[in-house]
């Protein structure tokens, strides 16, 4: 029954023959418990896995950070206007457009400013025309310049708003507190008059558009 125990256990550890058979040679012979076979078993498991480590050819690391030749361009023009990058590109390493006039010339080739596209003389290629790239990067400069305001004390209304969301598709009726409605015309040389302050109410509507 040992040695039958013995055969089992070793066809079924996966072990290098030498290393089987240095198992087999302290276990043949003599009766034993299940567990101290196991045990060695895995022991020899562990010696084989130390000495062939070394030699496991490992492949390369995770690729992260992989950029298209439209990403290294939309961070080229986010620098050209002073637009912060996008997390993704903050790593990208690109030269320094000397302006937009480079730009426009590089993407278009309209050398001549006839506002057109000549494909034999452009410089980059780009799935992105010119004035998506530039409306991109003037938003940002937008939204940049809007946080920093805010920042300075400018969202002065955020702290006397409550911003609201609505669960329904349903027309919104609101009411302005102390408005002007409309400011008056002022002809020359004419006083300027009073003007009524009051409540007005506004209803605004939920439009879906398509094709």
């Amino acid at each position: 029954m040992s040695r039958y125990l013995l055969d089992s256990a070793l066809a079924a550890s996966c072990l290098p023959t030498a290393m089987q058979t240095h198992v087999r040679a302290a276990f043949t012979g003599r009766v034993f418990e299940p567990a101290d076979l196991q045990t060695a078993i895995e022991e020899a498991r562990g010696l084989v896995a130390k000495l062939t480590a070394p030699a496991v050819v490992s492949g390369p690391g995770a690729v992260s950070h992989m950029f298209s030749s439209e990403d290294r361009l939309q961070a080229a023009v986010d620098d050209l206007f002073g637009a912060p990058r996008i997390d993704a590109l903050a790593n990208v390493r690109v030269a320094r457009l000397s302006g937009i006039r480079e730009l426009y010339l590089m993407l278009t080739g309209d050398h001549d400013l006839h506002g057109g596209f000549f494909p034999g003389r452009v410089q980059l290629a780009s799935t992105s025309d010119f004035s998506g790239l530039v409306k991109n990067a003037m938003n940002k400069v937008v939204l940049d310049q809007w946080e920093k305001l805010g920042k300075a004390g400018y969202d002065w209304w955020a702290r006397v708003a409550q911003v609201e969301h609505f669960n329904t598709l349903n027309s919104i009726t609101g009411i302005l507190v102390g408005t002007v409605g409309a400011l008056p015309t002022v002809a020359e040389g004419a006083a300027y008059t009073e003007l009524t302050v009051g409540d007005s109410p506004e209803t605004a509507s939920f439009v879906k558009y398509g094709g």
